[in-house]
């Protein structure tokens, strides 16, 4: 496998740091290698380790940064003049570090081979409750990753406290180590913990979603672990305590095949019609699939109301089956009482989940590439659980652009109260995932296409503005248009005949009685509106694209001819 080109730049960019930062100090290397123009130029040291490089990477959702994270541990060994580091790899949460340990000890993932490759294999990766597993020439002869929570290192929380207390199973790892001033003591002053061997052997600091960890205590905490450096990996840096030194756009992941791109939105004002749309995406798209070398089954995201809203849980699944007509067998709910995801490899070919019904975000970490379409039925939802549901439908599976364009988009449905309200959140969704410079949030520009006065397709550009709106088409009376109707006329072979009534329906035929005209499960938006959102350098641009009429059928539906009737009456 080999790094994609914004991957290697990347690791370009923090191996000059490094580098430099030891002949000319961090502060002057960052000025000379900082590419970071959206984010403040000043760099700021962590108190009291002004020789320890401190520096962040900052990659959108979707950039790799795990991969990232295992390839910098080469760069930063190479460049400080360590061959076997001791390196801890902090993460926000207890779910990210389970996946993190899985990732860094799997022999057949990239991840790993990339360790094996530099340090000949002799590599050991440990949760941070496995300490006790350290020995002395481990740390004269191995790279030891330690995957840990920064509450871990928190004295005032119990994992902190186990961290800092003297340990008898770490008395030779200290056989050669005196006791210094910044060691901490435990409760019965003992000082050879696990917490205090790390601030002597000064770690390589690994931060994997910085944005969690910049508080003042978790400075705290990296500063009482006495770092040799810190590189962070994030989407949305602190740029008050972080000092950014390389960034990467989303164009250039879009370029790489990294991310699903453009967003398509529709947008609707029942749950019910979105969950119709979602279902009949989901469906065009697996047609397309199945076409395609690589297997992929795509899946649809509903994100449900809580209990007492009317797109429960239940609801949407009863409408999916009711009123859609999708198998059971083919939908999952994930949710803190219904866990029908645990255990199950949705990648499988014999897995048969095409629907995921969950109410918060799915839980951290959860990866699913074949997830296609985010469904949001509630008409409010947090930005933070929306950002988490983009994130899961924008990976694109095996990092492998498809030959149908439309398996390279990402769809979402909305439910709104309003028209537009669904893409101006999506906007600023994306933004605070890193897809956008800062300052472009001043510079959004909206392309809206409409009809000119001889009906041709035209396109205005213009900086966002909420109250603006094109010019109303004129109607075709108004253009002079001619309404004429065609005749109904009977091929009888040899000759062509207009109808007359009594020609082909019987003297007492009726159309009502007979035929049942009520469709009890059919709704259909005819408004509904449409929106893609792509990304253009570091700009995200949103592109009206209409009612969706005209692609309104995407592909195979599981509607009835009565139903497929009633919409064009309704037309």
């Amino acid at each position: 496998m080999e790094l994609k080109e914004y991957q290697q730049k990347t690791l370009d960019a923090l191996k000059n740091f490094l580098t430099e930062a030891k002949v000319i100090g961090c502060a002057e290397a960052f000025a000379k290698h900082r590419d970071a123009p959206s984010y403040p130029r000043e760099y700021s040291p962590l108190p009291s380790l002004d020789d320890a490089p401190y520096i962040c990477l900052r990659l959108p959702t979707g950039g790799g940064k795990t991969l990232l994270g295992a390839c910098s541990i080469r760069v930063a060994a190479t460049a400080l003049g360590k061959d076997y580091p001791l390196v801890l790899w902090l993460v926000p949460s207890d779910v990210i570090r389970q996946q993190t340990l899985k990732l860094l000890r799997d022999p057949t993932k990239f991840y790993r081979q990339e360790l094996d490759a530099k340090f000949k294999g002799q590599v050991n990766v440990f949760d941070v409750t496995e300490f006790r597993q350290l020995r002395p020439q481990d740390l004269e002869q191995s790279l030891n990753i330690f995957v840990a929570t920064f509450q871990s290192f928190r004295v005032e929380d119990r994992d902190g406290r186990k961290v800092y207390q003297s340990n008898e199973f770490l008395e030779p790892c200290f056989r050669n180590i005196s006791r210094q001033d910044y060691f901490k003591d435990d409760a019965t002053g003992g000082w050879k913990s696990f917490g205090n061997l790390i601030a002597y052997l000064r770690p390589l600091i690994i931060v994997d979603e910085a944005h969690n960890n910049s508080t003042k205590l978790s400075l705290k905490v990296m500063q009482d672990l006495r770092p040799s450096a810190v590189i962070e990996f994030t989407a949305t840096p602190d740029e008050n305590n972080s000092n950014i030194l390389y960034q990467v756009s989303a164009q250039e992941l879009k370029a790489e095949a990294m991310i699903k791109l453009p967003i398509i939105l529709r947008e609707s004002l029942s749950w019910e019609a979105a969950i119709d749309e979602a279902v009949q995406k989901r469906t065009a798209l697996e047609t397309l699939a199945n076409r395609e070398a690589e297997y992929i089954r795509p899946i649809v995201l509903f994100q449900a109301e809580n209990r007492n809203g009317e797109a429960n849980v239940e609801a949407v699944k009863k409408y999916l089956i009711d009123g859609a007509k999708v198998p059971a067998n083919q939908i999952a709910v994930a949710t803190g009482e219904r866990r029908e995801l645990d255990g199950v490899n949705l990648s499988a070919r014999d897995c048969p989940i095409r629907y995921v019904i969950t109410v918060q975000a799915l839980k951290e970490g959860w990866d699913c590439p074949f997830a296609y379409v985010f469904c949001s039925l509630a008409k409010v939802h947090s930005s933070t659980a929306a950002e988490q549901f983009l994130g899961r439908v924008l990976r694109m599976p095996n990092v492998t652009p498809r030959s149908a364009p439309a398996l390279n988009k990402a769809y979402a449905f909305a439910v709104v109260n309003e028209w537009h309200k669904a893409a101006a959140k999506l906007r600023d969704n994306l933004v605070d995932m890193g897809f956008e410079k800062e300052e472009a949030k001043y510079a959004i520009q909206q392309t809206l296409i409409y009809k000119d006065e001889d009906n041709r397709n035209k396109s205005l550009s213009a900086l966002y503005d909420e109250n603006f709106a094109p010019a109303q088409d004129k109607s075709p009376s108004a253009r002079g248009v001619k309404f004429e109707i065609p005749m109904l006329c009977l091929d009888f072979g040899d000759r062509i005949e207009v109808a007359e009534r009594l020609a082909f329906l019987p003297t007492k035929w009726r159309l009502t009685g007979k035929y049942d005209t009520a469709l009890p499960n059919f709704r259909r938006d005819v408004e509904a509106q449409v929106y893609e959102f792509d990304v253009a350098g570091h700009k995200v641009t949103e592109k009206y694209i209409g009612d969706g009429a005209a692609n309104l059928f995407h592909g195979e539906t599981n509607w009835t001819h009565a139903e497929l009737i009633g919409w064009f009456a309704d037309r």
